[in-house]
């Protein structure tokens, strides 16, 4: 695919169909896929492609995206993906005797004919605490009642053009989604069900031991509890009345430790019946297939949002460096990539915002052929415009119309990892005028073509301005002189323009060819019209990308544990020696692995969470080699660039109005120290905000769980701006809290041995500011908070960081 279409965008062809390299080499980045491509935009290197049939039977459940992919300056496809709200489609929810008047001419189906997940897989989603399993167990009855009875409902697979221009119109902005390293974008941002934990762990309490483990602790406990209390039963008829009474408080300590052994017990058994249930089933959401429905992609189509997502150079259906899986040439490439896709959305949904619908509608005249599935609703199948009219439409649209919707749209970053270090650094390279001429030199050339028009336009006014000035001046100048030598005012106005037309005549008689030659092309003059045309273009070149600049403005940076410390992963290789070896592997092959598969390497994230590995093993875009020997030296040895002080400047209110960053203190993979640096190094930033993950030991957080449980509920003055998000991790917190003396002295140690003293004393400093959260305590997540069980907690709160940041529509 990623060859074929950079070919249409770099020749200008107006073919209408692609196929992937058919290679069937393991080193081969796609696997094989047949792509159509639907319009080309040579002004972003960009082309619309429609789904392969294979690419629809791998992810059945990604809510269908729009396609696309666009050229780098490295010449390599960057696959892209646009979700619109659906909202506005007018037959969402129609049947088709309703529908046939209709202007919409959207690909529709049964909704039995749709792939779609069992319930149990649907029932998850965005869940907030296991406690609601009993609540969820009485929707999956209600949904599948109403799903017998809606099997006949059609339901909008895709969007047409017409439906996505509304839905751009009416938009409240668009959120860019950023995946980390060896993911991709549907994998890290859909939604993967897995079988509930077999109980709630706390990692600040038990860390990230095996659930399996831990419960067998507890049992064992347990047991220890229940023999103390049989010798206790037994010594207490032989002691005091004060001993029989601490006898009997012992006693309930340990019926009530034995009841929560025994609630634990029943949870595993259930958590167990549910994932033998699910290997039943075996329907594509309980394999782990990646669903739209539940996502925060779908969270923010409800609310209003364009949400947009790539794969990053190397990752998933993106071209690699020499064609390569997770090869990575320059780390701060991919942020050129995320700038050049920054403008093509921009162009994109300016537009179709500016786009009419009548196109659409007058070639959807049969909305009937389109609820039969067949996609032929509008002239170019798919809901989609073809032809000489629509793609003149896209590429010559005015330029100055252009810029004034790209300052109107507000956008939003969202990175995880990788993508967190991408869009810091995608921010700061806005000052980098030399990378901005490189990556997007279409646009540059437009914006300064459109600047030297208003330049020239603005010149000429003003020419004519002084040009008709002119003689009114000259003559009121020497009526005054006239006046002066004591001449009558009539004479002096009657011969005004005598001496002047004399001189004239004179000089005129005087100039010969040769003369009037050489005062036109003399050298001096010559060097001055040059400079004078050299310092123009510079100035036109420089109001362009002052222009641009303005346009790649955001409205908002939120981070998910960027990737700016890896002083583990450095520790774990042993950075300091195999540095130099690794440099010279990097010189000689480049693609030489330097790391075990993903298979092995993810041990790890095996014992925190035994469902991602399978999950990973199972997707087809998933990088399942070794970290490369250039792709380590640029992790390794690029990631603290960012946190820099000389680039933490560059993160001003001129290029973003408000920056969010969450980390995890319990980290092992990014330590949350690169982000601590990040946030006290932008200064200029106003609204700025950190929320540290369990950052807060057990100890504190026991002590400040009443106060805490009292605000989120609403109560005291220190109520948060959400109590409905916040008040999920409050009680998650509250429950796992509910441990004993002993248990909690051991959660102690345990926390200070992931966090050490220096780095708590520095967390205590922060917390002290009102820029900083750490209400988030006790929550099941490590790193990649999309996939993991109390994961939802967060991106629910980033959600509504990102919608009170954003105007609310006018009704």
């Amino acid at each position: 695919m990623g060859n074929i279409a950079s070919s249409l965008v770099k020749s200008g062809s107006s073919s209408t169909s692609s196929s992937s390299s058919s290679s069937s080499n393991s080193s081969s980045l796609l696997p094989p896929l047949n792509w159509e491509v639907i319009s080309s935009d040579p002004v972003s290197r960009s082309v619309e492609l429609k789904a392969a049939a294979a690419d629809r039977e791998f992810y059945p459940l990604d809510g269908r995206p729009e396609h696309g992919s666009f050229i780098n300056p490295q010449g390599l496809a960057v696959h892209y993906y646009i979700w619109y709200p659906r909202e506005n489609c007018s037959s969402s929810s129609s049947n088709s005797s309703n529908s046939s008047s209709s202007t919409c001419c959207c690909v529709k189906k049964k909704k039995a004919d749709v792939p779609s997940a069992c319930p149990r897989s649907r029932s998850y989603c965005f869940r907030s605490a296991l406690d609601q399993r009993q609540q969820q167990q009485q929707q999956q009855q209600q949904q599948q009642e109403q799903q017998q009875q809606q099997q006949e409902e059609y339901v909008v697979e895709e969007l047409c053009l017409s439906c996505r221009a509304a839905a751009a119109r009416s938009s409240r902005g668009v959120v860019l989604l950023l995946h980390g390293y060896q993911s991709h974008a549907r994998f890290s941002w859909l939604r993967r069900w897995a079988p509930p934990p077999l109980l709630q762990r706390d990692p600040r309490v038990h860390g990230y031991a095996p659930y399996d483990q831990i419960l067998q602790q507890q049992q064992q406990q347990q047991q220890q509890q229940q023999q103390q209390q049989e010798q206790k039963q037994e010594g207490g008829e032989k002691e005091t009345k004060e001993g029989s009474e601490e006898a009997a408080s012992a006693g309930a300590s340990g019926t009530a430790a034995a009841s929560a052994a025994a609630a634990a017990a029943a949870a595993a058994a259930a958590a167990a019946a549910a994932a033998a249930a699910a290997a039943e089933c075996g329907c594509a959401g309980c394999r782990g297939s990646p669903q739209y429905e539940g996502s925060i992609v779908e969270k923010l189509n409800k609310n209003k949002f364009i949400v947009a997502a790539v794969d990053l150079e190397g990752h998933g259906l993106s071209e690699g460096w020499h064609g390569f899986r997770g090869a990575i040439e320059d780390l701060q490439q991919l942020a050129a990539d995320v700038l050049q896709l920054l403008l093509l959305l921009k162009r994109r949904i300016a537009i179709l915002s500016s786009s009419s619908s009548s196109s659409s509608s007058s070639s959807g005249s049969s909305s009937k052929e389109g609820e039969a599935g067949d996609g032929r609703c509008c002239s170019g199948g798919d809901g989609r415009v073809k032809g000489e009219e629509g793609n003149k439409e896209n590429i010559e649209l005015d330029f100055n119309l252009f810029l004034e919707k790209l300052q109107q749209i507000p956008f939003f970053i969202v990175g995880s990892s990788l993508g967190g270090w991408t869009a810091a650094r995608c921010i700061q390279l806005l000052q980098d005028k030399q990378i901005i001429k490189d990556t997007v030199p279409e646009f540059v050339a437009a914006a300064a073509a459109a600047a030297a028009a208003a330049r020239a336009t603005e010149a000429a006014a003003a020419t004519e301005a002084a040009a008709a000035a002119k003689p009114a001046a000259a003559a009121e100048e020497e009526t005054a002189a006239a006046e002066a030598a004591g001449e009558p005012a009539a004479t002096a106005a009657a011969e005004a323009g005598e001496p002047t037309t004399a001189a004239a005549a004179r000089a005129a008689a005087t100039t010969t060819p040769a003369t009037a030659a050489a005062a036109t092309t003399t050298p001096a003059t010559a060097a001055a019209a040059t400079s004078a045309a050299t310092t123009a273009a510079a100035a036109a070149e420089e109001y362009g990308l002052q222009l641009l600049r303005c346009c790649l403005k955001v409205q908002g940076l939120v981070l998910l544990s960027p990737m700016f410390d890896v002083e583990a992963a450095k520790r774990s290789v042993r950075w300091t020696y195999t540095r130099r070896v690794v440099q010279q592997l990097a010189w000689l092959l480049p693609h030489a692995a330097v790391s075990s598969s993903s298979s092995s390497s993810s041990s790890k994230a095996e014992a925190k969470f035994p469902s991602e590995l399978q999950q990973r093993l199972r997707d087809k875009l998933y990088i399942q080699q070794g970290t490369r020997a250039n792709t380590a030296l640029q992790l390794l040895g690029r990631a603290e660039l960012p946190i820099h002080p000389t680039e933490t400047a560059k993160i001003r209110a001129c290029c973003c109005c408000s920056l969010l960053l969450v980390h995890n203190a319990l980290d092992e993979q990014c330590g949350v120290q690169g982000a601590i640096a990040f946030f006290q190094g932008v200064k200029t930033l106003k609204d700025k905000q950190i929320w540290v993950v369990n950052g807060v030991s057990p100890a504190a957080a026991a002590a400040a769980a009443p106060a805490a449980a009292a605000a989120a509920a609403g109560e005291g003055s220190e109520a948060p701006e959400d109590a409905a998000a916040a008040a999920p991790a409050a009680a998650a917190t509250a429950a796992a809290l509910k441990v004993t003396a002993e248990e909690l002295a051991r959660a102690e140690a345990v926390f200070r041995e992931k966090v050490p003293l220096q780095q708590q004393q520095q967390l205590q400093q922060l917390q002290q500011q009102q820029n900083a959260d750490f209400s988030l305590n006790g929550l099941d997540v490590h790193h990649s908070f999309a996939s993991e069980p109390d994961g939802d907690i967060i991106l629910a709160r980033v959600v509504q960081w990102i919608d009170t940041r954003t105007p609310q529509l006018a009704s």
